[in-house]
């Protein structure tokens, strides 16, 4: 009995360190060294497990991560979804290399595209974003993207070509181009690309996850989303604005100020993922794959 309590003492103990560490500005797991063998819960991957040489913690995906039941601070899980390791600081899940009291990641204050229009940019976590949607009319090597103005142009494309639009009567210097799958891939500036999904769901992550994370993201107020832009902070600095769609069967437009869609790079020439940030929710919501003509904005993140 007494060999049972000094090894559960001893995972405790540990778990401390990993949450001390964790203030501090990291850990380097290898470095530990235990005695002693425990499993804590039934062996397998969604359980931890402390052998002679190394921690092994829980490996779920975020969506397993969110589920979880008001986890105590300190708490510790792998994110198979993000492949990182995050850390409960009592009312979030954090990434270790976020919580160090200072950042790493260098992130400029402006960023310039080769039409000269200026962005903002913000070091959440370890990533570095646009603050802004993407209203350049260039690729980042300087080619030029047509515009597309009539419905039957915009979705008579081939797939693969490039364009971009305007949503008629939508403050452009707020909210951006529309861009279709093609014209995304292409329209960040050189030293920055479309976010894959892996950097979405990061960012989920640093933000608390996905049924929050909207929030955090989107621009607070209802300047440029319509009422009632729920729980709308953007602690985050990311200033999220709904700048609507544009539909790649019929060209339509909709939704300006109550949905905010954003491409993700995780597609094919003709079907590609997105993302949206509800008016009335503080989800951010991973969408299915659609059509590549359909236009969305884009948000650019600083290459690693």
């Amino acid at each position: 009995m007494k060999s049972i309590v000094r090894k559960i003492t001893t995972l405790v103990l540990l778990f401390s360190v990993f949450y001390c560490y964790s203030q501090n500005g990291g850990l380097n797991v290898k470095e530990l060294q235990v005695s002693n063998s425990v499993v804590v819960g039934d062996p397998g991957s969604k359980h931890v497990k402390v052998m002679p040489q190394y921690i092994q913690l829980a490996l779920l995906s975020a969506s397993e991560i969110d589920a979880i039941n008001s986890p105590g601070p300190g708490a510790l899980v792998y994110s198979t979804s993000s492949d990182i390791v995050l850390f409960y600081d009592g009312t979030q899940w954090r990434s270790f290399l976020s919580s160090s009291t200072g950042s790493s990641v260098v992130c400029p204050e402006t960023i310039t595209d080769l039409d000269g229009n200026s962005y903002g940019a913000t070091v959440i976590g370890t990533q570095c974003w646009m603050t802004e949607n993407m209203r350049a009319t260039q690729t980042a090597n300087g080619d030029a993207i047509p515009e597309y103005s009539d419905s039957g142009a915009w979705f008579g494309l081939d797939f693969g070509v490039s364009a971009y639009c305007s949503y008629p009567e939508a403050d452009i210097s707020a909210y951006g181009y529309l861009y279709n799958y093609a014209a995304a891939k292409s329209v960040c500036p050189v030293g920055w690309h479309l976010a894959t999904f892996a950097d979405w769901n990061a960012l989920a992550v640093t933000l608390g996850g996905r049924s929050v994370a909207g929030g955090h993201l989107k621009e607070s107020g209802i300047s440029h989303w319509s009422s009632p832009n729920t729980d709308a902070d953007n602690s985050s600095h990311f200033t999220a604005l709904p700048g609507g769609n544009r539909d790649g069967t019929d060209g339509n437009f909709a939704d300006l100020t109550l949905t905010g869609y954003f491409w993700v790079d995780n597609g094919t020439i003709e079907h590609s993922q997105m993302l949206w940030l509800y008016h009335n929710s503080a989800q951010l919501v991973f969408g299915p794959f659609y059509n590549s003509k359909y236009g969305f904005s884009v948000r650019c993140l600083k290459d690693n």
